[in-house]
């Protein structure tokens, strides 16, 4: 954490997967978030995995979608 942020990054090397994304969120992401976080995440095909929302509630958070085309709540549209 860096003032209060969260900040994971990895390198691959191959393309990013439904299967390579869950498996970083499983072994990177969910084991440094606070207890009942919130996860927003756009409509990418490889966000809607179909074990992806069970394995972030199982761990105890919780999983938002966006609206299908919300550029001005995906903050990577400002960039």
């Amino acid at each position: 954490m860096i003032k209060n942020k969260l900040l994971t990054v990895s390198l691959f090397n191959c393309s990013i997967t439904t299967e390579v994304f869950e498996g970083w969120i499983e072994h990177d992401l969910l084991p440094k978030l606070k207890e009942k976080s919130v996860l927003i995440m756009d409509n990418a095909t490889l966000h809607k995995g179909k074990s992806l929302k069970k394995l972030i509630q199982e761990a105890g958070h919780y999983l938002v979608w966006l609206p299908k085309y919300s550029p001005d709540l995906n903050l990577i549209e400002k960039m």
